[in-house]
């Protein structure tokens, strides 16, 4: 183990500016890669966790992305092959010394030696540079440079008093154990096609109102788990960011380059306010600085409308320029929101060049039933399905085009059993024309707009289900020529049959609330009679913080009638409860099994909760489905129907019994195995797990994160526990490819 020691000796280690150092023993391909450019040409690493490194791969024009498809870097070592090389140096002393360990002095130090008469003749000591390495961004560029020189251990003095030599010890300044090197894992560029390398934004297909195409990006006031950045309801500042890779733009200034992106304040969301702004930087890859190049101010909703930025400036025309875009707003919660669609970077662009030669689906129906947008597996029926869908489809460009329309419908073994044309009349390819969207809206040709869906479940042998199923649906756009972007030609969706009912979408775009003591409800209806297991609710963070408030669940067969069932929970769960779960994820539902189950009859009934203070409970409240027909508050002596259009995100959980760990979405990887001890613990904890590669977040019972730890490639490995209080834990960890486990933890006094 390497010791490296200082005395207060006033010595100051300085930083080194000069080009990189490599270990060029070691560091094969990618330092051949970074030799053949300066230090200056980009950022070339990023690491999320000490000792891995993820190389960028530098963009070559044209860049283009309507976020139809996740674009974003994978910073998983699963996810790429081999690591490039596995050693770097931590600390060189150069020259090497005589000796190991070698002590220094921070002032120059001499060697003596006797001569003839007494007389003392000294010699200046050969220098030595100590190399700090651990840079933040290139595991191999050397950090810290400090001068010293090799420790003599006496000097020699003449006493004039007894006319001696007098041998005085010297203490040193510090001492290093040795060269060290350090095990570090580079992964290189994988060609997964990714843009984005940094974003906290939501990628979703929901939020935007009239989008250019399927998908964008939304900026808000929390991270990319759907988390406050800070609860304080008047916190203000910076919030979501969206950064690009590095870029090749060594043009010249009459290449014309422009890039472009549609932007559209609110949307369906909540409006940012005039003071809240969204901005755009540029990255000089010379200084590593960024400078403001654009903004806009908070408004309310308005159409997307496109932005045209020329760059001409020589200090960003270079290879590794980056952008980015952030947002300033209250950080509290789900509000102040920007949809952000269609960035388009290129060449021999002009400011009227608006128009994409790119046909395109803008959004497609989510489910195929007719009221629910999921129904338990018990209860479907074919009266259920709804047999016309809608499509939105868009032609972005300036003529008229030709296309094709299709779907699929397959079961969770992917045999395709229902396609259009296939299935349906005319059976031979559908061709029609699309107009532009600016002279012609979304298409209106029924077959694409309103395809008919008449499959029959129960002749199919699917109905009745004989448990819990997921079918899936691909929509499909040919016959496209020159189509600018393939990858919005295609758009999938899924709809489970599962043990809940649902009337949302799983997106809450806005929040829905009581601000006074009252209660919600939401009507539900059995065709058969069947058993409520579990409540679902996700609690959209909205400014307030309400994890340590608590509301009264209820169940009732009639509003007018007492209810069924009641039962007092905590909205913020404690880790250890054993029969609620919180999915700390961006639109993460909280579920609590029931203590005692409820039977129903068939027919209606109802689920909610009464609050009995002053505070809101913040629900998600999905804009796309419209339930208000079927939500109700009272607030006085009477129910009121909800007179505004959505959802909120509450949901009965029924069909069979089910435990919390069938809860987590993705779900538990169970074929992974994982051990903890000690638990209880005091100041470190030991995890033995099969998945080689995992990353851990430590919650406290608000599910606020305490801290993060990563693993080293090692099947067992023991973690610190830094100054944690004494308390009950989740230890969350994430296995990759989507599988996670949950560990409960107690920290005992130390």
């Amino acid at each position: 183990m390497l010791l490296l020691s200082v005395l207060a000796s006033g010595m100051k280690a300085q930083l080194l500016t000069g080009p990189l150092e490599f270990n060029p023993s070691k560091w094969n391909q990618v330092a051949t890669r970074l030799s053949q450019g300066s230090s200056s040409q980009g950022l070339s690493f990023t690491s999320i966790q000490p000792n891995v490194f993820f190389e960028l791969d530098t963009l070559n024009l044209p860049l283009k992305d309507d976020f139809s498809t996740n674009r974003f870097m994978k910073f998983e070592p699963w996810f790429y092959g081999p690591p490039l090389d596995t050693v770097r140096t931590t600390v060189r002393v150069e020259p090497s010394p005589l000796q190991w360990p070698f002590q220094y002095t921070s002032s120059p130090s001499f060697t003596y030696v006797l001569s003839q008469g007494n007389q003392i003749d000294s010699f200046l000591n050969v220098p030595h540079k100590i190399i700090q390495y651990n840079d933040s961004l290139n595991p191999f560029a050397a950090k810290d440079t400090v001068l010293v020189w090799a420790f003599s251990p006496f000097r020699l003095a003449f006493d004039t008093g007894t006319l001696s030599i007098d041998t005085i010890p010297q203490l040193p300044d510090g001492f290093v154990s040795s060269d060290t090197t350090d095990t570090v894992r580079i992964y290189g560029p994988n060609g997964d096609g990714s843009v984005w390398i940094e974003s906290q934004t939501y990628l979703n297909n929901t939020m935007g109102l009239n989008p250019p195409t399927v998908g964008m990006v939304t900026f808000d006031g929390t991270d990319q788990y759907g988390s406050p950045y800070n609860f304080s309801g008047t916190a203000y500042g910076r919030c979501d960011r969206l950064i690009s890779k590095p870029i090749n733009l060594q043009y010249p200034p009459s290449d014309s380059i422009y890039l472009s992106f549609w932007v559209q304040p609110q949307g369906r969301g909540y409006a940012p306010a005039s003071q809240d702004s969204l901005v755009l930087e540029f990255k000089d890859p010379a200084l590593g600085k960024w400078y403001h190049i654009w903004s806009m101010p908070g408004d309310s909703a308005r159409p997307f409308s496109i932005v045209h930025i020329p760059i001409t400036n020589p200090q960003f025309l270079k290879k590794g320029f980056q952008f980015r875009w952030v947002n300033y707003a209250n950080q509290s919660g789900n509000q102040d929101h920007w949809n952000l669609d269609y960035v388009y970077l290129a060449r021999f662009r002009s400011h009227s060049d608006t128009i994409h030669q790119d046909v395109a689906f803008v959004s497609v129906q989510p489910h195929f039933l007719r009221e629910y947008t999921a129904m338990p597996w018990t209860q479907v029926t074919m009266p259920e399905i709804e047999q016309k869908w809608v499509n939105q489809i868009s032609n972005c460009g300036s003529q008229a085009r030709a296309i094709s329309y299709g779907f699929e419908v397959s079961d969770q073994n992917n045999n395709v059993f229902n396609a259009y044309p296939a299935d349906y009349n005319p059976s031979a390819l559908d061709t029609s024309v699309i107009g532009p969207y600016t002279n012609s809206g979304y298409s209106t040709y029924s077959r694409w707009s309103n395809p008919d869906f008449t499959y029959d479940f129960a002749l199919g042998g699917y109905f009745p289900l004989q448990d819990s199923a997921t079918f899936k649906v691909k929509h499909y756009l040919t016959q496209l020529n020159n189509d600018a972007l393939l990858t919005n030609d295609t758009v999938e969706i899924e709809q489970p049959f599962h043990n809940y009912f649902a009337y949302d979408d799983g997106t809450a775009e806005v929040a829905a609330w009581l601000g006074v003591p009252g209660y919600m409800a939401m009507k539900f209806n059995n065709n058969f009679a069947d058993t409520l297991y579990g409540i679902s609710i996700y609690f959209s963070p909205v400014k307030e913080n309400n994890l340590s408030r608590n509301i009264d669940l209820h169940v009732w067969r009639d509003l007018n009638d007492e209810p069924l069932y009641t039962e007092k929970v905590r909205i913020g769960v404690s880790p250890l409860d054993q029969n609620a779960r919180r999915i700390y994820q961006n639109n993460g539902f909280t579920t609590y099994i029931l203590e005692n189950p409820v039977p129903l009859t068939s027919g209606p009934f109802y689920i909610g909760w009464l609050q009995n203070q002053i505070f809101k409970v913040n629900v998600g409240f999905d804009r796309n489905n419209d339930a208000s027909q079927h939500c109700f508050y009272r607030i006085g002596q009477s129910w009121e129907t909800l007179d505004i259009p959505g959802a909120p995100m509450m949901r009965p959980m029924v069909a069979n019994d089910f435990n919390l760990d069938q809860l987590s979405n993705p779900p538990v990887a169970a074929e992974t195995p994982m051990m903890l001890y000690p638990n209880p613990a005091q100041d470190q904890f030991t995890l033995v797990s099969a998945a080689d590669w995992y990353t851990a977040v430590l919650m406290d019972a608000t599910g606020r994160e305490v801290c993060r730890f990563r693993s080293n490639g090692e099947a067992r490995q023991t973690f610190a526990l830094p100054n944690t209080p004494t308390g009950a834990y989740l230890l969350k960890v994430n296995l990759g490819q989507g599988g996670f486990s949950f560990q409960r933890l107690l920290v005992q006094p130390k």
